[in-house]
């Protein structure tokens, strides 16, 4: 006898508590077939660390660092997570390739609308304002869906890193070759 995958489901938990016992294999199948479904889509604690040094513990599409404060948000600090180039509606999967870090803010566009409601009329003047520089650059940002992270946007991070006290020397450091170069 054939039976539906909720039947299935039924028998399974009535045989956890006790009942049907005469359908133990059915519970061994239906919980074999669980693990190996959650075994496919279980991102590890592992991957999860690899995939935020890979990417520097900043979101790769606004760049914000980790408990980094937004700029347009103060009191709104960065929270990390990972975010998939092909979401799993679309048939993505949980592989490496198709993870990247996000911040929430960027990773749940949906639920930012209402926070963020700059239009494309308000934004194209300011764009308009840029150099060219800038504009090919914002153009490249756009075009590869990330931002691009430069030598300075990869100094500070390295910098973030460090113990307080290595921070300090770099900071009274760089403030003492600044003074050097104006004075």
């Amino acid at each position: 006898m054939q039976r539906s995958e909720n039947s299935c489901k039924l028998i399974c938990i009535r045989s956890f508590h006790g009942e049907y016992d005469r359908d133990y294999s059915l519970w061994r199948l239906f919980l074999a077939n669980a693990i190996i479904q959650l075994m496919g889509k279980a991102i590890t604690k592992t991957m999860r660390q690899k995939i935020f040094e890979s990417d520097s513990h900043r979101c790769l599409i606004c760049g914000i660092g980790a408990g980094e404060t937004y700029p347009d948000q103060p009191r709104r600090k960065a929270r990390l997570t990972l975010g998939r180039l092909v979401t799993d509606s679309l048939g993505g999967s949980n592989d490496a390739a198709n993870l990247r870090t996000e911040c929430s803010r960027c990773n749940e566009p949906a639920k930012e609308v209402v926070a963020r409601s700059e239009s494309a009329a308000e934004i194209l003047p300011k764009i308009r304002n840029l150099s060219k520089a800038e504009k090919i650059r914002l153009l490249s940002w756009i075009e590869r869906g990330q931002r691009e992270r430069d030598t300075v946007d990869r100094l500070f991070d390295q910098y973030r890193s460090l113990p307080s006290s290595q921070r300090d020397e770099i900071r009274v450091n760089l403030q003492q070759t600044l003074k050097q170069t104006n004075g």
